[in-house]
């Protein structure tokens, strides 16, 4: 696909009505049920393992509102795609990406034509998007993403959509320029205990899919050979960067901070404070959050939040590991009020400095083994680099 550097225009202001077409063949077929969508959307983002699956699914218990899992879509092949779409090349394409996407998670090989979603319904609902402009619109790249979402949403009986990927939090600006009405929630945890998850999630594979498929032993190489503790802090660094600068840029009634550990530890006021700046009420069942894509527990449906979920590092994490993000995080940490001290006593600035070189000695290797492993998703590799560690 031929890239772009066109800006991409705002989306519909109105709602507009998704119909079911069910197993149709053609766009045509008579619509079954109307469902009249929200068009203000909702965005999940921040660093991994921060907990943005655990936000996902709070909301998703929401009675109005649906996040879609991960499509990676802003920073990867929107990236790389026309802002009109104009061929059948570049139409068939976009269509593959996400119906792959309804057949199973990004990363795992999904196929085309045997997930929830057909092709004539996905195209259907983007001309009622093109056509809630005037027929004589462009078809744009994002209402892919904005029907993809939609239709999950439908299907889920619900009338507002969201979406989830973590590292969209380095996407903040191209989020709000092609959905001005968006809502965009950045979490953020402490960085100790997100190096902790991510370093025990390198060493397990996720639960949640047949762990004997290609794909998932792929998927388990590839978070093992990502592990380094100071790739794991700068990632955390640049992640919380950025959601402070998306905030100052776009303003508090765009960009919302949420910290994980009030997520965890107060999980009422914290979802009515949410739901609140959503322009939604809070509602109890929210709070039955299942512990999914946990890199401690297996999941388990309906347990609640567990404010303990974020103790973990001060055991799990080495003396110098902890060191090492205090020295790297140590002024974000600051900005999102999280102690700077460690409590094994190896706080002071010049151990954690120390403490750094023998990871540094190992860090050209990591990176080489990182970018590897993850040459599929990084696109240009400089770029994807540095805004991931310079926002």
């Amino acid at each position: 696909m031929a890239s772009t550097k066109s800006p991409v225009p705002l989306h519909y202001s109105r709602s507009v009505k998704w119909v079911n077409f069910g197993e149709m063949d053609e766009p045509q077929s008579p619509p079954l049920r109307v469902i009249e969508m929200q068009s203000n959307p909702v965005f999940v983002v921040g660093a991994s393992r921060s907990g943005t699956t655990m936000l996902q699914r709070a909301l998703s218990l929401h009675s109005r509102v649906h996040i879609s899992a991960e499509t990676h879509w802003f920073d990867d092949l929107r990236s790389r795609c026309s802002t009109e779409i104009t061929t059948d090349e570049e139409r068939r394409e976009v269509q593959d990406w996400f119906l792959a996407l309804s057949h199973r998670p990004f990363g795992y090989a999904g196929e085309a034509d045997k997930g929830w979603l057909s092709r004539a319904e996905l195209e259907q609902a983007v001309l009622q998007l093109r056509d809630a402009n005037g027929k004589e619109s462009a078809v744009y790249c994002d209402y892919y993403l904005t029907a993809f979402c939609e239709l999950d949403a439908k299907r889920h009986n619900k009338v507002r959509w969201g979406e989830k990927t973590p590292r969209h939090v380095f996407r903040i600006g191209d989020i709000h320029e092609g959905f001005e009405q968006a809502k965009i929630l950045c979490i953020v945890r402490d960085p100790r205990a997100m190096v902790a998850s991510y370093s025990e999630w390198s060493k397990r594979a996720n639960g949640e899919i047949d762990k004997e498929t290609p794909e998932q032993v792929q998927e388990y190489i590839r978070s093992r050979a990502s592990y380094h503790p100071i790739i794991a802090a700068l990632m955390w660094r640049g992640a919380a960067r950025a959601s402070i600068k998306a905030r100052q840029r776009h303003g508090n009634d765009v960009v919302k901070l949420v910290r994980y550990e009030d997520l965890v530890g107060q999980a009422e006021p914290c979802l009515r404070d949410i739901t609140e700046w959503l322009g939604e009420d809070f509602e109890a069942p929210m709070l039955d959050v299942p512990m999914a894509n946990s890199s401690f527990n297996n999941y388990q449906a309906g347990v609640g939040f567990k404010s303990n979920t974020g103790e973990q590092w001060q055991t799990t994490l080495s003396k110098t590991e902890q060191s090492v993000v205090n020295f790297l995080c140590r002024k974000e940490m600051k900005r999102h009020n999280y102690d700077t001290i460690s409590t094994t006593g190896t706080g002071s600035q010049l151990i954690n400095a120390l403490s750094t070189i023998p990871h540094l000695l190992t860090l050209p290797l990591a990176l080489w083994r990182a970018v590897h492993a993850n040459q599929d998703r990084t696109g240009k590799l400089f770029s994807y680099i540095w805004r991931r560690i310079c926002p």
